[in-house]
């Protein structure tokens, strides 16, 4: 029993000696040795000096491990950095492999690596691109016996004073995988901060999976979040080795983007800059292929949630689009709003300068005083319900603008009121009517001249609706039935005439200007013959001024108060010379005279009531 003993224990107790030998005597020698020998090397024979406090050697879980490392650059490399400091880079042995009689390194870890890269002097190289070395690449990363490397708690910042940019990322983490005839890269980076010179300071984060080849580089995934925004980028750029001369390749990007994280962001970076608020959301899936820099095909796809550019309620849109040539095509784009619904068709805009633009523009419904209402404007006392088409064309750049010439609208329920409120009076209600023409739009008004069609009364119309000081509307007319107009102030009127005026207000009230020159008129059943008048609305009001007529062979003048708020009328009227018959042919719709009655003289009335 106790040579059994003794057999077991002696290879035990002689292994634990030479462990002992190894560990407090050997391995600290050979620490220091090696330490001071890879600082010696780097220092004569390399582009970079190694300095490090110390190296730990592991025995039992084979590992060699540096502390507290300080890569300094040499020569030309000192103008990239200055230094680069590691806490530690430890180096681990594949035991088994090693039994085996092979080197295998299983992984490489390196812990906090910290750096400040300046990229300038690499910019200076005006020399012709010349091909990536893949296959020298790819022949050395063959032959390295080390599998893993991980990069953790980086800090690195990349900055260039001649492009005016600086990129800092903070607490990442990389994972680089040899597998030989290819190499994987994971990037995840919670903490990115993007300074540019001249537009300011972005915050956000970013992870990636790529996947190289000798052939070509795999976007298994590159993600960038902005607060609640989202970019997710996949693809593939086909023959690396020349994407300096010639890049090709295929990429899909899709995103989530919050307008009001945008307008945020920016505000930050220049709050004294004067721009709309937005708000809203946008979901992309975008396509691109290349071929070279000339040769760049895309296809996207945009939807759009409830999206307000300052005043602007722009809704929800569906937008299919092309790109080729640095013109975007639009297929389709459905545009829903709360005041209407439109599709825009063969639409396209250039990214040139002034990102110039155009569209046809099929106009299903449109609620004129509910887009009063989206652009806070809701106190304009003026409605209508149009559709329509519209070709029309314009810039983004340096100033908003859109002309749409060879307009077709119609609409139907037009209506004015003295004030937009419950106690104002319509002053005017149209069924339907047709125009065509032309309408220019702004930011900040929207202008148009046309021509018109009331039932079977026509004319012509021009003026501007302005989104801050009111609108001004002028209109004329050879013949105008009034039986073709549903109401005029509530007053019932027939007969033809010809008139020149305008219509005018603002948030608070509306006005009208009008010449009126009619035949066989009737006003609330007085047969007025012939008539010549100046026609105004005032503070609830309708005044025919200068009123001149003629019944038959009677001719009158005078003046009119029509009250429309307490439906009360004034007025004065004299005739030189009247017939009495004349005069019984005005009344004869509220009274008849029963005995006919004829003769001449001059008269003069008041009409209260």
């Amino acid at each position: 029993m106790k040579r059994v003993f003794w057999i077991l224990i002696t290879p035990t107790l002689a292994f634990l000696i030479l462990w002992a030998l190894g560990t407090w005597l050997i391995i600290p020698k050979l620490e220091t040795w090696a330490l001071q020998e890879m600082q010696n090397y780097s220092k004569s024979s390399l582009p970079v000096e190694i300095q490090a406090d110390r190296l730990r050697i592991r025995v039992l879980r084979p590992s060699l491990a540096l502390e507290n490392i300080r890569i300094i650059p040499k020569d030309e490399f000192s103008q990239v950095t200055d230094q680069v400091r590691i806490a530690s880079a430890r180096i681990h042995l594949d035991f088994f492999t090693l039994l085996g009689g092979r080197l295998n390194l299983s992984a490489l870890v390196i812990d906090a690596p910290e750096a400040r890269i300046n990229i300038d002097s690499l910019l200076k190289d005006d020399t012709k691109p010349k091909p990536l070395p893949m296959d020298d690449i790819f022949a050395i990363t063959e032959k390295i016996p080390l599998q893993k490397i991980f990069l953790q708690n980086i800090h690195v910042l990349v900055e260039s004073k001649k492009m005016g940019f600086q990129i800092e990322a903070q607490n990442g983490g990389l994972l680089l995988t040899n597998m030989g005839k290819n190499i994987t890269a994971k990037l995840d980076t919670p903490l990115l901060q993007v300074n540019l010179e001249e537009i300011g300071q972005f915050t956000g984060s970013l992870d990636t999976h790529l996947y190289l080849t000798r052939q070509s580089l795999r976007i298994l995934q590159l993600g960038v979040r902005l607060d609640d925004s989202e970019f997710l980028g996949r693809g593939e750029l086909t023959d690396f080795k020349n994407v300096t001369i010639k890049p090709s390749g295929v990429v899909n990007l899709t995103a989530k983007v919050a307008l009001a994280d945008i307008y945020k962001e920016i505000k930050k970076i220049k709050p004294k800059l004067q721009m709309p608020t937005l708000a809203g959301e946008l979901n992309m899936d975008i396509e691109a292929r290349f071929q070279g820099g000339k040769d760049f095909r895309g296809k996207a796809e945009i939807t759009t949630n409830k999206v307000v550019l300052d005043k602007f309620e722009l809704g929800d849109a569906r937008i299919q689009g092309e790109f080729k040539n640095k013109v975007v095509s639009f297929s389709e784009i459905k545009v829903s709003h709360p005041a209407g619904t439109a599709t825009l068709t063969k639409s396209q805009i250039e990214l040139d300068n002034d990102f110039a633009f155009k569209s046809n523009v099929h106009v299903d419904t449109l609620d004129l005083q509910k887009l009063f209402h989206s652009l806070d404007l809701k106190s304009i006392p003026v409605g209508v319900m149009l559709q329509g088409n519209l070709p029309c064309e314009g810039q983004i750049r340096p100033d908003f603008k859109v002309t749409c010439d060879k307009a077709e609208l119609s609409g139907k329920d037009l209506w004015v009121k003295s004030e937009n409120t419950p106690k104002g009076n319509y002053i005017v209600n149209l069924k339907d009517i047709g125009a065509n023409g032309k309408v220019d739009v702004t930011m900040n008004a929207v202008t148009y001249n046309a021509n018109l069609n009331i039932g079977s009364s026509s004319g012509t119309s021009d003026g501007v609706i302005d989104f801050h000081k009111g609108f001004k509307i002028n209109y004329k007319s050879k013949r105008v039935d009034f039986k073709d107009i549903q109401n005029l102030a509530k007053l019932k009127l027939e007969g033809t005439a010809s008139i020149d005026g305008s219509t005018q207000g603002d948030s608070n009230t509306a006005t009208f200007d009008m010449s009126l020159n009619a035949r066989d008129f009737i006003f609330e059943d007085y047969q007025l013959g012939n008539v010549i008048s100046i026609l105004k609305l005032r503070q609830g009001h309708l005044l025919f001024e200068d009123l001149a007529g003629a019944q038959n062979k009677t001719q009158y003048i005078g003046d009119l108060d029509v009250d429309l708020t307490h439906e009360k009328l004034v007025g004065t009227f004299s005739a030189p010379t009247a017939e009495l018959a004349d005069i019984a042919k005005v009344f004869e719709r509220i009274y008849k005279f029963p005995l006919e009655i004829q003769g001449v003289g001059a008269a003069k009335a008041q009409v209260n009531g």
